[in-house]
């Protein structure tokens, strides 16, 4: 589809879209999900937004995604007070499904108003503001959501002005886009931009009033000092207007933190001179954790220590005093506490080994706590302080860590930041195999129409015994973003598998090449859901979802669109799946137990001989090559040096299979990209690359892979 030569669409022109031709009606009944919101308290400062297909300038249906805490829910209220209609929350209402609206409708207006109400939104004369479509639909199955779009499409009719606007996250915004239009709806889709960088000041300048005071010098220097240190894109170079995804600055969860850090720090100076410092490539991540912990250590000095724990030591020694004040309310416990807190769930610690002033001081916590300048109510205030609450526990050893990461991940929406903030936290980059699913759920969430997302979990050949050879106790984490086509920025965790039987990964997979000397559980939820491609290696795979769902990559190549399972034995609850045109390949040496509908999609696994270098070095050759799946960069291309890495390569037997491929010509390099060339794959393996990635051998590919020495 031609992008529009105008990319840009500011607040003001989107209100006026939406308010065109509008006449109100008066709501007999609202709910805590279905109302007319009050005026907003906090000024309200006014995004850009990007167009991302917009084809229609009086669009029936207007869709605007962002990634989360991103300013959605701010921007729909805002709407909805400025131009009087009424407000649909998904994230406060129960599971959608069909004649949902028409329901709310009939509900919430006048009997008498009913027929001007429903022929108004036919003909864009009134409408309906949807927040939290990506909430909606996780409650939901995928025929539900789609009886609700349904609902949407027979209300619209054919206006000429828009009936409806309907906003969330980018994944499932998309997905909306591509069913409406379907529909013959017409519909445009739009992003939240980030903050420009003088918008990013006029924020924190509203917010704060730092300029309105006697040290307004020092407030600017301070402030211009984070903007400029944080005004770096996570991800390359950032563009000077901060219009790019991941341009770190621009976001309001950030600017939120830096906020709070200047609220309640007075001393500008000498924030400034303790916030310089931080080292590194990935000094705006740094500068975002000192932030954090800045706050979380000026909490703990010049709170808890003063009005709580000096009155309760102070028949104490003074070596005592001093010690109990060191350990107690540290950033990993107020952490702890912060995750309880949001969980609505009471949390005793023994902090102090003394048990008289151990009660009193939880006791007055209790009372103290809600007032932390992480929480708003029992939300954390932003994305940034949840996320640096959750990497903290992530990277701790105490015991009650895990029930409350688990926990709570189990209720919350993951988010992007814990990634940057978690590989900041552990400098040996592991964290442990049960928390595998969450990483995997944050980083998905970098996805964008700008932006994908590559998986890349490897701890070994599933065919060898667990643990066989000490670095298969281990297992790699690799996840690269893919941006503008070109840049990339990547993490590497790493777990130990040492004595685990197996792992989770959740309900969601999406460009995952995961292979595991292990069994995997896949699910968490109802529904599964795979975005293409994805293949997965393990020693006993698990499905516990009912359903699931493969959807198509944003590329089209053949390649990409096929799901691979391939596994001594799969176990499954599914009772249905849905291919949606894609292909889906279960690999299994055993299908004993496999019922439908996964048993229509069953091959047998073809075992190699008994033979374990053979083994090894048919691992490698598919390691290599798995490498190449398709992405935005180009088709079966690949940066040199991640082919040539030793997480991929692993050993000389690696280095010997590289260096046969590109003498044969199944590889070339070109500067600083592999390029894979299939024609030369099946003439020198026997097989084509899509069949090697579906698992299949061939007598000419083992006597391919005995001649490599």
């Amino acid at each position: 589809m031609q992008q529009p030569k105008d990319t840009n669409l500011n607040y003001n022109l989107l209100k006026s879209i939406v308010s065109s031709g509008k006449t109100t009606f008066q709501m007999q009944h609202s709910s805590e999900s279905f109302l007319l919101p009050e005026k907003p308290t906090r000024p309200y400062i006014e995004p850009t937004l990007k167009k991302i297909e917009y084809d229609h300038e009086k669009p029936t249906v207007v869709l605007v995604s962002a990634v989360g805490a991103t300013g959605k829910t701010a921007l729909t209220r805002s709407l909805s007070w400025q131009t009087g209609l009424p407000l649909l929350d998904l994230a406060k209402h129960k599971p959608v499904g069909d004649n949902t609206l028409t329901g709310l409708l009939t509900s919430a207006y006048k009997i008498e108003d009913l027929s001007r109400v429903f022929q108004s939104i036919k003909t864009g004369s009134f409408g309906v503001l949807i927040d939290g479509i990506d909430e909606g639909r996780a409650k939901t199955t995928d025929k539900a959501f789609e009886a609700f779009l349904d609902d949407i499409v027979r209300l619209c009719g054919a206006p000429s002005n828009t009936s409806f606007v309907l906003l969330g996250r980018t994944q499932v915004l998309d997905e909306c886009w591509l069913y409406l239009t379907e529909k013959g709806i017409a519909t445009n889709l739009l992003s939240i931009a980030p903050f420009s960088f003088d918008d990013a000041r006029k924020y924190i300048d509203t917010f704060t009033h730092g300029l309105d005071g006697q040290f307004r010098d020092q407030y600017s220097e301070a402030r211009d000092f984070v903007l400029n240190s944080l005004s770096k894109a996570f991800v390359g170079k950032s563009d000077s207007d901060g219009a790019d995804f991941l341009s770190f600055i621009g976001y309001p969860p950030v600017l939120e933190a830096i906020v709070t850090l200047l609220i309640k720090e007075r001393n500008y100076h000498r924030l400034t001179e303790q916030l310089k410092g931080a080292e590194g490539s990935d000094m705006e991540v740094s500068l975002l954790r000192r932030i954090a912990f800045y706050i979380l250590e000026r909490e703990k000095i010049e709170k808890v220590v003063p009005i709580i724990l000096n009155p309760l030591l102070a028949e104490l020694p003074s070596e005592r005093q001093a010690a109990i004040e060191e350990k107690t309310f540290s950033i990993d416990e107020q952490c702890m506490r912060l995750i309880a807190f949001s969980l609505k769930r009471q949390l005793t610690l023994q902090s102090i080994s003394e048990k008289v002033i151990n009660e009193k001081y939880e006791a007055q916590l209790a009372t103290f706590l809600p007032e932390h300048p992480f929480l708003s109510g029992h939300n954390f205030r932003n994305a940034v302080f949840e996320s640096l609450s959750l990497a903290v526990l992530l990277s701790s050893n105490h015991p009650a860590c895990e029930e409350l990461v688990l926990r709570y991940v189990s209720s919350h929406k993951y988010n992007y930041h814990l990634i940057y903030l978690l590989e900041n936290l552990v400098s040996d980059g592991f964290v442990p195999s049960r928390y595998l699913s969450i990483i995997v759920g944050s980083a998905l969430e970098f996805r964008s129409p700008t932006s994908t997302v590559e998986f890349t979990i490897e701890g070994g050949d599933n065919s060898q015994p667990l643990a066989k050879a000490n670095n298969q106790s281990v297992v790699d984490i690799d996840i690269e973003i893919i941006f503008n086509n070109e840049r990339s920025k990547s993490f590497l965790f790493h777990s130990n598998l040492q004595d685990v039987e197996s792992i989770q990964v959740g309900s969601r997979l999406a460009s995952a090449y995961i292979s595991i000397p292990c069994d995997l559980v896949i699910g968490g939820e109802p529904e599964a859901d795979f975005t293409a491609p994805v293949e997965v290696s393990a020693r006993t795979i698990t499905i516990t979802s009912t359903n699931l769902v493969l959807r198509h990559p944003h590329t089209a190549s053949k390649e990409d669109s096929v799901i691979v399972l391939e596994a001594s034995k799969l176990i499954s609850s599914l009772e249905h799946i849905t291919t949606n045109g894609l292909g889906l390949v279960l690999a299994l040496e055993d299908n004993s137990g496999v019922a439908y509908p996964a048993i229509n999609h069953v091959t047998p696994k073809v075992a190699l001989p008994n033979d374990p270098l053979l083994h090894e070095k048919y691992f490698r050759l598919k390691r290599i090559l798995m490498e190449f799946r398709s992405h935005s960069r180009g088709t079966m291309a690949k940066y040199k040096q991640k082919i040539e890495h030793d997480r991929v390569l692993r050993n000389d037997t690696g280095r010997k299979i590289l260096k046969r491929l590109l003498s044969d010509g199944v590889l070339q390099l070109k500067e600083k990209f592999y390029f894979l060339i299939p024609d030369a794959v099946d003439k020198f393996l026997g097989v084509s690359w899509l069949d090697l990635r579906r698992g299949q051998t061939d007598p000419k590919l083992i006597q391919y892979l005995q001649s490599i020495n």
